[in-house]
């Protein structure tokens, strides 16, 4: 240990210095002062890994750059906390930061006093432990392997009287009546990103194309939209920033995304009161899911992925096709694991393996989103082969993806889509 120990402050000492040759008295400033920091928290550090095997303490600090990351991971975070009961005690400090991707959020976890903390302060202290004890014993882990748990959370977040009444106000503004249902369907494209946060900071490559296999065009909504006011829906356009307009003529068809009323408070208030969503592999389509309400995917790109963090998902879902440009043919279920695109993140994965991911087509979602809202009303009645379909199409999933034995799998794929892809099982 005192070896190790030695070893990793000669390594972590040279490399400073030579980022300080290279970096001038700028960069040689900010590394004494952060030494300077670490060595002043060394004694609580110390008293802190005394206590550890009786209290355990942990920092950590929620991600404010992401929708996602600010409603859909602390809500899962916190309903493991208190369903877990640990064999020690467990103190977790984790801060929320200043300035967030939403203000209605930021405001709603604020009152809630369930994140009191300085961001700033827990991202230090996360840092200091890490610095002194080399692991990970004392960093909060607030992360997607806890999404199973939306199927079971009562949300911690709730709309005041104010907020209620703003609400009726701006569904007014939108000619939405009171009382009527609501559904909002969700998008994906690089706008939001290439607008909010910094490519050459944030993304990997210095470019968010990195996933513009999951990217699609809103257009391919409007089948859906209008077959659902046909069912007595006000349909919602969702997302602050948004690269396309979505106009039908359809009064029922709002484009909220582009109305004047479009706000961070009517972004959380329209998604969380909704009937349900449909949408795309975005963070967004997961904010009902934090307040109680159904979501359905369309355009998923890696089916291991979906399945793995929304196995518990009993709404349908579809996918993207693969298309292997050489060979000018889809891929089954199975060849696309084989090609090893089964729980792809990248784009050039893609392109390497000459594959091309086919979006869905406006008929696709248009059933799709029939399907989502006939299981809600028990109203849907399955073809006598779906079953046989959905059981084959997980046949193959778990031979191809394993590690998905250690639940149960109450995911379905979409039946029409299934059974208009029959080659997916071969």
């Amino acid at each position: 240990m005192r070896q190790r120990m030695i070893s990793f402050l000669f390594e972590h000492l040279w490399n400073q210095v030579s980022q300080m040759r290279h970096g001038g008295l700028r960069v040689a400033a900010l590394k004494a002062g952060k030494l300077a920091s670490m060595i002043l928290a060394a004694p609580f550090v110390l008293l802190i890994v005394i206590i550890r095997p009786w209290i355990l303490i942990r920092f950590g600090a929620l991600d404010g750059t992401r929708i996602f990351c600010l409603i859909v991971l602390p809500e899962t975070y916190l309903y493991w906390k208190e369903q877990i009961q640990s064999p020690r005690l467990t103190l977790d400090y984790i801060g929320c930061p200043k300035t967030t991707c939403n203000l209605q959020l930021q405001t709603m976890w604020e009152r809630t006093k369930l994140f009191p903390y300085d961001a700033n302060f827990c991202v230090f202290w996360e840092r200091a432990c890490k610095f002194w004890t080399r692991d990970d014993a004392h960093s909060v882990r607030i992360g997607h392997t806890t999404l199973h748990l939306l199927g079971k959370i009562k949300p911690h977040l709730v709309f005041n009287g104010g907020e209620n009444l703003r609400g009726i106000k701006l569904l007014e503004e939108l000619g939405i009546p009171v009382g009527a249902p609501w559904v909002c369907i969700i998008g994906r494209d690089n706008k939001y990103l290439n607008h909010s946060l910094s490519a050459k900071i944030n993304a990997p490559g210095g470019s968010w194309e990195y996933h513009n296999h999951r990217n699609f065009d809103i257009g391919t909504f409007k089948d859906a939209a209008t077959e659902l006011t046909k069912r007595g829906y006000f349909v919602l356009r969702m997302g602050s920033v948004v690269e396309q307009f979505f106009t039908t003529g359809n009064p029922m068809i709002i484009d909220y995304s582009n109305h004047s009323v479009r706000s961070d408070f009517a972004d959380i208030y329209l998604l969380a009161n909704c009937s349900f969503s449909l949408g795309g592999d975005s963070g967004l389509n997961l904010v009902p899911a934090a307040f109680g309400k159904p979501f359905a995917f369309i355009n998923f790109t890696t089916i291991a992925e979906l399945i793995s963090y929304h196995d518990w998902l009993p709404t349908p879902f579809i996918i993207k096709r693969a298309w292997h440009t050489i060979d000018r043919r889809f891929l089954s279920l199975r060849e696309t694991f084989d090609f090893g695109l089964g729980a792809a993140g990248f784009a050039e994965q893609y392109s390497l393996a000459g594959v091309e991911m086919i979006s869905n087509t406006p008929e696709e979602i248009r059933e799709c989103a029939i399907e989502v809202d006939e299981r809600l009303h028990s109203n849907w009645y399955s073809h006598p082969e779906d079953d046989e379909l959905q059981h084959k199409f997980w046949e193959i999933f778990r031979k191809c993806c394993p590690p998905n034995h250690d639940r149960i799998i109450q995911a379905r794929v979409g039946a029409a889509f299934l059974r208009q892809h029959r080659y997916l099982l071969d």
